[in-house]
């Protein structure tokens, strides 16, 4: 009977791989591993180092604010990578303000973080 592992960095704890093995010994010879369910993903869940345990990954909380011809999104996580139209940033502290300059439609992706699941936003810049 098989089994399922979690493959993972062990100075991350993100997922690398989720295999069905025959057994322990084969999860060994592919790396730092994790016994888990077939439902886990790199997607959502990562491995908590300080506990050692799988954990989900959770949902980015921030609030969203029109500005002239964009969109402030307030609260992100320190870091959080915000790409749009091919360009990125990190946020910090304060607000992170995005110009688009035109009027249309866009994505906005925000991923970065191993404990929460990345996330697009679709947002309509009217004039």
């Amino acid at each position: 009977m098989s089994q399922h592992f979690a493959i993972y960095d062990p100075g991350t704890g993100r997922i690398l791989a989720v295999m069905e093995l025959a057994n322990e010994a084969r999860a060994k010879e592919q790396g730092v591993y994790i016994e888990c369910t077939a439902e886990v993903s790199d997607d959502t869940h990562f491995v908590n180092l300080a506990t050692g345990r799988l954990s989900k990954k959770r949902a980015y909380s921030y609030k969203k604010v029109s500005i002239p011809m964009g969109i402030r999104l307030v609260g992100l996580p320190l870091k959080t990578e915000v790409s749009v139209e091919g360009a990125s940033v990190h946020s910090d502290s304060a607000p992170t303000d995005i110009v688009l300059g035109k009027v249309g439609e866009y994505r906005i992706s925000l991923s970065g973080h191993i404990d929460y699941v990345d996330q697009t936003l679709e947002v309509t810049i009217s004039g």
